[in-house]
């Protein structure tokens, strides 16, 4: 199950927002069903996208996770309601949370895409080592040594389609984590489009 056990997580001691750490991890420490996945190669290669979003200007955020096989079939997914939280920290508990799923999942080798580049470089240590999100970081970082193969990789947000509607999707369920292995119906025709691997046009202004 997606859980801590009764144990506190390591880098909660450390996090400078107590409140925010603590509200994350009783969500993160509750029983939460995780779906049933068969089929999976041991050695399978699984692309998780995952995507996070903050209401303003309440500030509430949202974040979700979507894992792929290398058809494009839905292997699983989670979608979780935060509460008040900034955008850059919700896009890196998106990415903590899909990794989390992933080893849950006896998932060996993992290919990450997200479209926050200040998430990714928040991770890859190319920007401060002083910021409010490093603690999560290292937790990252713990459950990347727990698999033989993790990479990280930016896309643009009309690549990240799937994971966008599923952010959104998620302001209207409680607060809490919530993981499934059947795409809820309003994601389906966008699975479809992305398995056929559709092509979305990014307007650059000139």
């Amino acid at each position: 199950m997606l859980r801590e056990g009764q144990e506190v997580l390591p880098w909660l001691k450390v996090a400078p927002d107590v409140r925010i750490m603590k509200r994350l991890c009783s969500i993160c420490c509750a029983t939460v069903p995780i779906p049933a996945v068969s089929g999976l190669a041991v050695d399978e290669c699984i692309k998780l996208n995952v995507d996070g979003s903050v209401i303003q200007p309440a500030g509430s955020g949202t974040c979700d996770g979507l894992l792929h096989n290398g058809d494009g079939n839905l292997v699983a997914g989670f979608m979780m309601k935060i509460g008040r939280i900034t955008i850059t920290f919700v896009e890196i508990w998106a990415i903590y949370t899909g990794m989390k799923l992933a080893v849950e999942l006896r998932i060996n080798r993992l290919q990450i895409e997200t479209d926050s580049s200040c998430a990714l470089k928040l991770i890859d240590g190319s920007s401060s080592s002083h910021h409010h999100t490093l603690s999560l970081i290292r937790a990252i970082e713990d459950l990347r040594s727990k698999m033989t193969y993790v990479s990280f990789k930016h896309v643009f947000r009309e690549a990240n389609f799937c994971a966008d509607a599923l952010a959104k999707q998620a302001r209207s369920i409680s607060t809490g984590l919530l993981c499934f292995a059947t795409p809820p119906p309003f994601l389906m025709p966008l699975l479809t489009d992305d398995k056929g691997r559709r092509k979305s046009v990014r307007v650059v202004p000139t």
